[in-house]
């Protein structure tokens, strides 16, 4: 059975050529912990300490 494309081994996409996600956690070990299996997964990761600051990023953001 193949696991869920949302499940792939690190380095395969995991929704298309380009995932970008944005985590809104004000612990720093839950955020990281968020980051380093979501990277794990082959997305950029954008990190924000609230809702408010990553609202702003969001609304900047450009990506690369």
């Amino acid at each position: 059975m193949t696991p869920p494309r949302s499940l792939a081994p690190a380095g395969g996409d995991a929704v298309g050529p380009r995932t970008d996600v944005v985590v809104a956690e004000d612990d720093e070990f839950v955020a990281e912990l968020l980051c380093a299996c979501i990277r794990r997964h082959g997305m950029t990761v954008i990190t924000a300490a609230d809702g408010e600051s990553a609202l702003k990023l969001v609304a900047s953001y450009r990506p690369a």
